[in-house]
């Protein structure tokens, strides 16, 4: 089959409108089943875009001609740079959600409270209806932001995409910027190959600060929460440790907390934090998360169980291939914790802070006696 250059160009021009010159986009090629490695491209951002179109085409049309099923797809974000890009987002462009199941309704309640979503994306995939008994499409639904979300926007980006996967009962792994949604134009090739088609497409922008405002109205209105942070397995197992030498560093914190960072927190961070963010701001299904973690993980003792643990979570999970890869991941002086904590929101970093601080000082307590 042959890829739809122009729905795969349009989409493209779409959702990265707004996209400064410089940064990355990551596409891949998906194997489907198997121990094939997928393929990646870092794609430089430049103001002309056609060299972006190019590649995307390229590579949307590598997949469908390749004999064993292998699915395109991308992230509609950027990244820093081409080296460890997936693991550093720096700019965020739409609020999408992933509909698997009664899509049309989904659709229509979102649009509802958003406005008439940017992009509607059939995705290629088929849910069965119980009510009907009859396969209906599954939607990818695209609302682009006014301007691109950067610093700590990228927050309240996530944010509004987990309120609206909330409130439609939608695939939760579309919450983490990183998440790759397949284009329009590519060909879907779980079974029977289908192009994913664009259903609908309107210029409709949302600010995002009223996005969220209407989203947790809606939210409140309906008497609905938002899920807890997951706790991952590996609480129960691994204790929690501050280590002495790490005293200075908890010190040497602002008092208020005000300029915390990741890489701050990273230098003491305690296995359960380290956990909770992987658990729930990471995608153990993308190729390049699930390697970054592998390299960061390597500079704690207790990384590879919970990087097993956490692997276990994708559908894709085969426990001979991660204990390959694990043995063929090396770690790099240049990746660390804090690169894992960097996609909590400066809100949970201010909480792992304060719990940490006050189990270090409950130790000293103890050891004083």
């Amino acid at each position: 089959m042959i890829v739809n250059e122009n729905k795969l160009s349009d989409f493209t021009c779409g959702v990265f409108k707004y996209a400064t010159p410089g940064a990355f986009v990551y596409v891949a090629m998906l194997p489907q089943g198997g121990d094939q490695t997928p393929v990646q491209r870092f794609v430089r951002i430049e103001t002309d875009r056609a060299p972006l179109i190019a590649a995307i085409i390229n590579l949307a049309q590598r997949a469908a001609d390749t004999k064993a099923p292998t699915m395109f797809a991308g992230a509609i974000a950027s990244f820093t740079n081409g080296d460890n890009a997936a693991l550093n987002v720096r700019e965020a462009y739409t609020i999408s959600v992933d509909c698997d199941q009664d899509c049309d309704n989904s659709r229509a309640m979102l649009e509802a409270v958003l406005g008439k979503a940017t992009f509607v994306i059939a995705s290629g995939g088929l849910w069965r209806n119980p009510k009907t008994g009859k396969d209906e499409e599954k939607l990818h639904l695209h609302w682009r932001l006014m301007q691109a979300a950067r610093g700590d926007d990228l927050a309240k980006v996530q944010q509004a995409r987990r309120m609206a996967v909330t409130l439609v009962g939608g695939d939760p792994s579309g919450i983490s910027l990183a998440h790759c949604f397949r284009y329009p134009g590519s060909i879907h090739r779980k079974g029977e190959p289908r192009y994913a088609d664009i259903i609908a497409e309107t210029n409709n922008e949302i600010d995002l600060d009223d996005a969220i405002v209407k989203l947790e109205r809606v939210l409140k209105d309906g008497g609905v929460a938002l899920p807890a942070v997951r706790s991952p397995p590996l609480l129960s197992i691994v204790p929690t440790q501050i280590n002495d030498a790490d005293d200075e560093a908890m010190r040497g914190l602002p008092t208020g907390l005000d300029n915390i960072t990741a890489f701050d927190i990273g230098q003491w961070a305690r296995p359960q934090d380290v956990a909770t963010v992987l658990f729930n701001d990471w995608n153990a299904d993308l190729y390049p998360d699930w390697t970054h973690a592998a390299l960061a993980l390597h500079s704690v003792p207790y990384g590879k169980q919970l990087w097993m643990e956490w692997s276990a979570t994708s559908p894709k999970f085969r426990p001979l291939q991660a204990e390959r890869k694990w043995r063929q991941t090396y770690p790099r002086n240049a990746i660390g914790i804090g690169s894992i904590l960097h996609r909590a929101s400066l809100d949970v970093l201010r909480q792992m802070a304060d719990e940490a601080r006050a189990e270090m000082q409950l130790k000293g307590a103890t050891d004083g006696r």
